[in-house]
């Protein structure tokens, strides 16, 4: 094997008459080697007879620089968010060395100039020269962005681009990390946590957490603490009709029950009833809307001045007195409107003969109808051959029409 000396070798003979020549050049006993290169000394007796020695003077002091692939300079003990880390420069020395590195505490051999590191982890990067010096940089590859854990004020987790109607929470445990929302920080150093507060307007928000390399993590959601809305078409809300209602709405993921049951968009209500109608977002948000529906007629009595009921289509000689019991009602008697404070009304025999039509109407449109004849003149009887309280002695004919 060649041997390696440091600057400054000497090399010694005694032999009487001999010669001695470095690299070509006659070279004195005892002369001091200084120069960094690869030797090769002859040494020759008076009787022509040589030997040669061959051997390298290095002194060289070992060097390592590294880029990551930010041309950015990686020294000793940094961190890096470059997930490819290059050796710009390194210098072992004239006659060898070596160059080696361990990954994560691992020894994984030698490494080059033209070797690239890219992992996640600890690298140790160590050059050893032939004068036993060593120079050594050790340092981190980082690109795992930091983790950010979103929940709402009820403990439950929200994923990226979900949206709630309910107080934020953001935490994190990496150190030295910077919250920012919507293009402010709003979170810094050893602080591991924030809040966002809702409000009673919809946003949709952008959060970046990063880590004291930058490495990112994203996340945005829609506060949504706006009831959705809908139309109720054939009344009002907390209204009353007669006629078929359906309800209808935009938003979209919104669902709809009536009364407890599910609902479908634009559905016709056309039964008898009271009607409760809640139409929820997917946040929770709801409105609730109530109707009713009441297509019965108010009852309408009838009763001649003897307390006996008159039934629909008959005749009377008799005042007709009409009482209901259902409020807000409107009477009309053969198209005129009857002003009343009470819930009773009578027709008086003297009104005059002809036929009566009387309505009740309720509030909703619903009504019952009575029609009944007052007829208080007597028939016409003819009598003939005798006065009305004569005498005859002929026979006597009765006629009517």
């Amino acid at each position: 094997s060649t041997d390696i000396y440091l600057p400054g070798v000497k090399f010694v003979y005694t032999e009487s008459g001999a010669t001695c020549s470095l690299n070509g050049i006659e070279y004195i006993s005892g002369t001091a080697i200084q120069t960094n290169a690869y030797y090769t000394l002859i040494l020759t007796d008076v009787c022509g007879l040589s030997k040669t020695y061959n051997f390298y003077v290095d002194g060289t002091n070992p060097t390592l620089a590294l880029k990551d692939s930010k041309n950015g300079n990686v020294t000793n003990n940094s961190y890096t968010a470059s997930p490819n880390v290059i050796v710009s420069s390194m210098q072992i020395g004239v006659s060898g060395g070596s160059a080696t590195y361990t990954f994560n505490g691992l020894n994984k051999g030698p490494f080059s100039s033209s070797t690239t590191f890219k992992e996640d982890g600890v690298y140790v990067l160590t050059i050893l020269g032939n004068n036993k010096k060593t120079v050594s940089i050790t340092f981190n590859i980082d690109t795992t962005p930091p983790t950010l854990i979103v929940k709402d004020e009820t403990g439950n987790l929200l994923t990226n681009g979900s949206s709630t109607n309910k107080t934020v929470e953001f935490s994190w445990e990496e150190k030295n990390c910077r919250l920012v929302v919507d293009g402010t920080e709003v979170a810094s150093g050893n602080t591991k946590t924030y809040t966002i507060k809702k409000t009673a307007t919809n946003k949709t928000y952008a959060i970046v957490l990063y880590d004291h390399l930058n490495n990112a993590t994203t996340f945005t959601y829609e506060l949504d603490t706006i009831a959705p809305t809908g139309t109720l078409k054939g009344v009002t809300n907390g209204g009353v009709t007669n006629g078929n209602v359906s309800f209808v709405w935009s938003e979209n993921g919104a669902t709809c029950t009536l009364n407890n049951a599910p609902y479908s968009n634009g559905n016709v209500i056309t039964q008898e009833g009271n009607y409760t109608i809640i139409l929820k977002d997917a946040e929770g948000n709801s409105t609730t809307y109530t109707f009713s529906i009441d297509t019965t007629p108010p009852t309408l009595v009838a009763t001649d001045s003897t307390s006996t009921v008159i039934s629909n289509n008959t005749k009377t000689n008799k005042d007709i007195t009409l009482t209901w019991q259902e409020s807000n009602c409107v009477l009309s008697i053969n198209g005129e409107t009857k002003n009343l404070s009470m819930k009773e009304y009578t027709i008086k025999k003297n009104s005059g003969d002809k036929t009566y039509i009387v309505r009740l109407t309720d509030k909703n449109g619903n009504f019952s109808e009575f029609t009944y004849t007052l007829d208080t003149t007597a028939p016409t009887l003819k009598v003939d051959n005798v006065t009305n309280g004569g005498y005859t002695n002929k026979n006597v004919t009765f006629s009517w029409s």
